[in-house]
């Protein structure tokens, strides 16, 4: 006789999948790893997630960007109003940097307006002329203010004064805080302020009473034309007395400068 095998393989078979789906409800009980569950779930919520950043950018692509000037036309629109260009560079701005469009490359106000920068330049070109005439007036000259010290070497005029008249540089010093203090420009940074650059109402000789917004212009294109020259002197002043033989001509123009 021949017995069917078929319902042993049918029975085999359910108690197979009866056994496969309670090892699937129960995975702690035949997995000896319990976290694999869990990690699994994590990573499909991480895909989910990658997923709807890969759509959101992919949207984002068809929005139109906003019109932006280039840094070449922001530059110009920030120059041509602005005094200190003449005929050495053609009567046109020169700024091969692009220092005039920085503030318009960022919205976040971290670098500064061409305002900020003028204003910055004028009181430094302002501080070098007054420095040259500190260098060559005692050096060349042999003449000095009253009540401080003869030095005629610049690097040692200062601690040489503030050793001698500590009282009178405290009050330089306390003069220059309160003029700083009283016209400081923190609003040029961002392109505010309510007043024009460099412009301190400080004139008692009165050179611009009287004169047309022309003359007016020329004058401070001198200023500032002087005042970069002088921030050119200084630095070869100091090359020379740090890095002798770094401005061979030097010691021709001012034979008796001692550096």
């Amino acid at each position: 006789m021949h017995h069917d095998a078929r319902p042993t393989a049918r029975r085999t078979a359910v108690g197979t999948q009866t056994s496969s789906a309670s090892s699937c409800r129960h995975p702690s009980a035949h997995s000896p790893h319990p976290t694999t569950t869990s990690q699994h779930r994590s990573s499909f919520r991480n895909m989910k997630c990658i997923v709807f950043a890969g759509l959101l950018a992919s949207a984002t692509a068809f929005i139109a960007p906003a019109p932006r000037a280039s840094s070449r036309s922001v530059m110009k629109m920030g120059l041509e109003n602005q005094v200190g260009f003449d005929i050495e560079t053609g009567g046109k701005p020169w700024d091969p940097f692009g220092f005039a469009g920085v503030s318009e490359r960022n919205g976040l106000g971290i670098l500064p307006h061409i305002k900020w920068l003028q204003e910055s330049e004028i009181k430094h070109g302002r501080t070098a002329m007054l420095a040259f005439l500190g260098v060559i007036v005692p050096g060349s000259l042999g003449i000095y203010v009253p009540t401080y010290p003869q030095e005629p070497d610049f690097t040692k005029a200062f601690s040489a004064a503030l050793q001698s008249n500590p009282l009178g540089m405290a009050q330089i010093a306390l003069a220059v805080a309160i003029i700083e203090g009283h016209y400081y420009a923190g609003d040029f940074w961002t392109g505010g302020g309510d007043r024009q650059v460099g412009a301190f109402g400080f004139d008692p000789l009165g050179f611009s009473k009287g004169k047309s917004e022309a003359a007016i212009k020329s004058m401070q294109l001198k200023e500032i034309k002087n005042g970069r020259l002088a921030m050119i002197a200084m630095a070869a002043f100091a090359s020379e007395k740090f890095i002798p033989g770094s401005v061979p001509l030097l010691h021709s123009a001012f034979p008796t400068l001692p550096i």
